[in-house]
């Protein structure tokens, strides 16, 4: 049958591992969801038994323009526990980019909104998850960042950081638009470091710092921020994706791999995992293959003057 569609793998690895119990049956979806876990983020360490490398590869890669910039001061907030309001010099407009840094007047019991110029409350969220405040996530006196993603405020760890894009796993390159300028990364306790005393400029440095981009020197202006990065595709129970269009191997051999743990079944783990980094392999490759081109090398003769 063909390897198309998700039903079509959980077809086939039931057609592999030969059993109709419900003891396979029931299990197939939790088995694919760990296969993705397995694939995307590796499992173990060198040496380890079952050890994987993460995957990765061109299908993976997206670029982002992200804008980033000082945070205008919104002063001390006003309103009340969980309705922050606060007033800049000038009235800003919400949108993605939006960055303000103001001192919190009260500590938040719960989910909490911030209404600047009174153009509306918006919801303060945190994390990659978006989810919202919880008692204590802002504490009377001090001093919070918060970036508007587009629809929510979501809090940061300092001014001029900004979110990291949905289903991040790590970067490739980052450069500002403006400037063409490339931005070197480095580790956060670096930035911690350099931005300590610093004054505000023109970044050259990003560090990734929880779920978040901060940078050296801090943004003085708006900048926009080109980041190509490697996102981790959407659930394959919801829509095929790239790697399995193009591999359906990798994701075959993985599920059946972690069935075979499952079960256990060690004769059919030991035939999978080879099975499955072949396919990994294989799939990079192909990259390579691309980006190379492997064009026949030539060689050239100069002629004497």
């Amino acid at each position: 049958m063909a390897l198309a569609t998700y039903n079509d793998l959980l077809t086939t690895i039931q057609n592999y591992e030969d059993d109709a119990s419900t003891v396979v049956t029931d299990v197939l979806a939790d088995m694919v969801t760990l296969a993705e876990q397995r694939i995307f983020y590796g499992f173990g360490q060198p040496g380890a038994p079952m050890f994987t490398p993460a995957l990765r590869t061109r299908s993976m890669e997206k670029t982002v323009v992200i804008p980033i910039g000082a945070g205008q001061d919104g002063g001390t907030s006003g309103g009340s526990a969980n309705a922050h309001t606060v007033t800049l010099s000038a009235v800003p407009t919400l949108a993605r980019g939006l960055s303000i840094t103001f001192e919190a007047g009260y500590s938040n019991s719960g989910a909490t909104t911030l209404n600047a110029n009174a153009l509306g409350a918006v919801d303060v969220r945190k994390g990659r998850s978006r989810a919202a405040l919880e008692d204590g996530d802002i504490v009377v006196g001090g001093t919070y960042t918060v970036y508007h993603d587009g629809t929510y405020f979501v809090l940061m760890p300092s001014d001029g950081a900004c979110p990291l894009p949905a289903r991040f796993l790590g970067t490739k390159a980052a450069y500002l638009q403006d400037r063409g300028r490339i931005l070197t990364p480095m580790p956060a306790s670096g930035i911690n470091n350099f931005i300590k005393d610093a004054s505000a400029g023109e970044p050259c440095y990003y560090a990734i710092e929880g779920d978040c981009l901060r940078f050296d020197p801090l943004p003085d202006a708006d900048y926009s921020l080109s980041l190509t990065y490697y996102a981790k595709p959407s659930a394959l129970s919801g829509a095929v994706n790239d790697i399995f269009t193009e591999a359906p191997g990798i994701y075959l051999y993985a599920s059946l791999l972690e069935l075979a743990l499952y079960l256990p079944n060690d004769t059919m783990a030991e035939k999978m995992l080879p099975q499955y980094l072949a396919s990994c392999i294989s799939y990079q490759h192909s990259d390579r293959v691309a980006l190379q081109s492997y064009a026949p090398g030539r060689v050239r003769f100069a002629m004497a003057p």
